[in-house]
């Protein structure tokens, strides 16, 4: 079996990369946000039929109180945070990867092994970092998918206004609701992902 080949970082088109990349990753988001719109409002609105009879439902409800716009409540914030996400979670990969490759050379291992370890620390430390900005944009982008379009003074809720809503009535710690399960489920998955 051939050993795994790492990409040469050094000779990539980073520029290119990353254009290319957050088109494509940008597309795929606003093509698929509308479900996630209507899985989350499935999640809390009570008496909505199960399975693909709820998910009808909702879409419908949604489409007809406040029409397409209502499928893209919170996208703004999600497209946002999105690239930061992205430079965050790649740049400490590849940080992290390059680091432990200095503390793994000397261990005697064999080049797949050494590669694996180095990319199991980069994948979980790369995932723990970005999710201190993913959990408040989905805390913040959830929201904004169940709550009316206007608070009762007939102001549009942005990201922004529901961040400051949360964070006065429950601290900065309200944006990291969740931030605990977040790490058990991603942290893992990215770890044996890289590795």
């Amino acid at each position: 079996m051939a050993a795994r080949a790492e990409v040469d970082w050094d000779r990539l088109d980073k520029r290119l990369l990353f254009v290319n990349g957050a088109g494509l990753f940008s597309g795929v988001m606003a093509a698929l946000y509308p479900l996630s719109v209507i899985k989350t409002r499935l999640m809390v609105l009570p008496g909505t039929p199960p399975g693909i009879q709820g998910a009808v439902f909702v879409a419908r409800t949604v489409l007809a109180e406040s029409g397409v716009r209502g499928l893209y409540r919170g996208f703004g914030t999600v497209a946002m945070g999105a690239m930061p996400t992205r430079v965050i979670y790649l740049g400490s990969l590849e940080m992290v990867k390059a680091h432990c490759n200095k503390h793994t050379a000397g261990l005697n291992l064999a080049p797949t092994t050494q590669a694996s370890l180095n990319n199991f620390v980069g994948g979980a430390l790369a995932s723990m970092a970005s999710q201190c900005v993913v959990v408040p944009i989905d805390v913040v982008s959830q929201r904004l998918m169940v709550q009316d379009s206007k608070d009762s003074k007939g102001a549009r809720h942005t990201g922004i206004s529901v961040a400051r809503s949360i964070i006065a009535s429950e601290g900065v710690k309200g944006l990291y609701r969740g931030f605990t399960a977040s790490l058990v489920t991603i942290v893992p998955s990215s770890a044996m992902w890289w590795g």
